[in-house]
């Protein structure tokens, strides 16, 4: 008999049907949380649909380096015929019925529609494709069997990556490695048997792929949000007794917050990553890359690399004698999901106590900022929100989600820079800019105000910022007047500027105009079918190495100290602007301001 320690029902082992054992290899718990739409599958739908158009515009005419490869594919041992040709031949429609089958075995029954529309859709865009790019003879040098045509795309190749793909998050962990294992066995057996060219493969990857996606976008697909079940077993592996587990209300878009009790009746804080929170980090992380200098906190190639590090980053802060959780346990939980376990002393959020906020308590507050300045240690989200006022009348940090270890001086000077917005939104800009000034001095504090920025802030400090009809160009002002300093520039953020986006305009503006004058596009695309890219490589670098003779007589025929890797580079940018500019005009206006620079 055992006994689930989170108030599950008692269940005997011997009355395990073996429907359920079915259920629990292959097919994981039911989510908690209904269907829905997500990005990731609206982008695997965009890149599919992509590269399966690509695939199809050139499913007549393949390359050399293609025939060369699929002539490699083709050499298997005789022996292993058989094997492959039985790979293929999963790959068909009664694969579709098989996993159709799986999920009224284990009632689910959405799972069963799912993948019935996901497979019979394949097969027929598949077929119709086929149908109109047309069959065609193996290359020389193929081996199929006798009369045998290839075709585009390998629809039982585009069948096996539907139904794995559509199923995904259906299973368990290990199932879905077994289904990616089976892809990869069929796209390396249809090459092997000579059905279809590499090209043919991947249009039929791609096609499987966006069909799954097209299905998961209409229908939704569930467990994004690790399920209660999923976090009580990870908890009952790693012998963690747990009592009372519920999920904590109001949790945000970055993970899913749970809370318990352990076996003494204290509390625990429970934060699980499954692939709903894997999407936002991702989406967040790209968005930051593009948009800003810094992109982030470090994005990690699993959960688990999640988990322990910002385990991690609270023991290094603990160590630092900065008040923090303690950690007890962070693992894998279930099919892609990791946990971090907590164990937090007994308080009220800095966020709910705003009429509590005594100058003694802000105070302690900043000297929590101070020790992890010396620690080196950016949290990333500092904000009331992240402190938690102790009974015994300490200031714990926090959420460590966002944590940056050995982080630099703008990561830590931004991090003090959220907190003087928080604490501004909350007892107003003149006791939070005493307080800063208090705790960082002077210089620190001007230092911190060129990131005092709305890109820089949290979500909860904007919103109570907005609330509180302060503005961040008042608590500049405030804090620059009690530093006795002028207002100092914001630093730069953004990596995109219109300024940016306008030269970009420009360059490409100016290379169109520049190959329009070597020729026209066709003949340019002729030449360089037709070109010896030995020769041009070494043209290349000999018509670059007369930069530096140029670069020579420049630096000496001038009083002036030059850089010389600079003075190259001029050179090559006059080279660029004698063609589009006439009577070296460019080249004069270049030199004039590098010599003024």
């Amino acid at each position: 008999m055992t006994v689930r320690t989170a108030g599950r029902s008692t269940q005997y082992a011997g009355r395990r049907s073996w429907r359920r054992v079915l259920a629990s290899t292959v097919v994981g718990p039911r989510s908690t949380d209904p269907p829905k739409r997500r990005p990731s599958d609206l982008a695997a739908l965009v890149v599919c649909a992509f590269f399966l158009a690509v695939t199809a515009a050139r499913s007549d005419a393949p390359s050399e380096l293609e025939l060369q490869l699929a002539v490699f594919l083709n050499r298997f041992p005789e022996g292993l015929s058989g094997v492959l040709t039985a790979v293929l031949g999963l790959g068909a429609l009664w694969l579709v019925a098989l996993a159709a089958g799986l999920g009224f075995l284990t009632r689910r029954r959405r799972l069963s529609v799912e993948l019935a529309l996901t497979g019979v859709g394949t097969w027929i865009i598949g077929r119709g494709l086929v149908g109109a790019l047309g069959r065609r003879r193996p290359p020389a040098g193929i081996r199929l069997h006798a009369g045998g045509l290839q075709q585009y795309p390998s629809v039982r190749v585009a069948l096996a990556i539907a139904v794995v793909a559509a199923a995904a998050p259906y299973l368990t962990r290990g199932a879905r490695w077994l289904g990616w294992t089976f892809v990869a066995i069929a796209s390396l057996a249809a090459a092997a048997r000579g059905t279809g060219l590499p090209n043919d493969i991947v249009g039929g990857l791609a096609l499987g792929g966006a069909a799954a996606a097209l299905v998961h976008l209409i229908f939704g697909s569930p467990g994004g949000r690790p399920s209660l079940e999923e976090i009580e077993d990870a908890l009952e592996e790693l012998s963690i007794a747990t009592t009372d587990l519920r999920f904590a209300s109001g949790h945000g878009a970055g993970s899913t917050t749970l809370l318990a009790r352990d076996a003494d009746g204290r509390a625990l804080f429970i934060r699980g990553y499954g692939r709903d929170e894997r999407d936002a980090q991702l989406l967040s992380k790209l968005w930051r890359f593009v948009w800003y200098e810094d992109s982030g906190p470090t994005l990690y190639l699993t959960r688990l690399q999640q988990v322990e590090h910002e385990a991690y980053a609270m023991l290094l802060a603990r160590e630092a004698g900065v008040p923090a959780p303690e950690v007890v346990a962070a693992a894998a939980a279930g099919p892609g999901t990791a946990v971090l376990v907590e164990r937090r002393p007994e308080g009220v959020p800095l966020a709910e106590a705003t009429g509590e906020l005594t100058d003694d308590l802000l105070d302690k507050v900043w000297a929590v900022v101070v020790a992890l300045r010396r620690a080196r240690i950016a949290h990333g989200g500092l904000d009331l929100t992240a402190l938690l006022a102790g009974r015994d009348g300490t200031v714990v940090v926090t959420d460590f989600t966002r944590a940056t270890t050995m982080a630099t001086e703008a990561q830590l000077d931004a991090d003090a820079a959220r907190l003087l917005a928080a604490t501004g939104a909350s007892v107003g800009p003149d006791r939070a800019v005493a307080a800063a000034q208090r705790a960082l001095g002077v210089d620190t504090l001007v230092e911190v105000l060129a990131y005092l920025q709305s890109p820089v802030l949290t979500d909860h400090s904007r919103s109570a910022l907005h609330q509180r009809g302060v503005r961040l160009s008042e608590l500049r002002t405030v804090a620059a007047a009690a530093a006795g300093s002028p207002v100092p520039a914001t630093a730069q953020l953004e990596r995109v500027q219109p300024r940016s986006i306008a030269l970009a305009v420009v360059t490409f503006f100016g290379i169109y105009v520049l190959f329009g004058q070597l020729g026209n596009y066709s003949s340019i695309s002729a030449q360089l079918r037709t070109a010896e890219w030995g020769w041009i490589v070494v043209a290349v670098v000999f018509v670059a190495a007369t930069n530096i003779g140029y670069a020579l007589s420049y630096v000496g025929a001038t009083t002036a100290h030059l850089p010389f890797g600079r003075t190259v580079v001029l050179q090559a940018a006059g080279s660029f602007t004698n063609v589009v500019t006439p009577n070296a005009i460019g080249t004069a206006a270049i030199n004039t301001r590098f010599l003024q620079a």
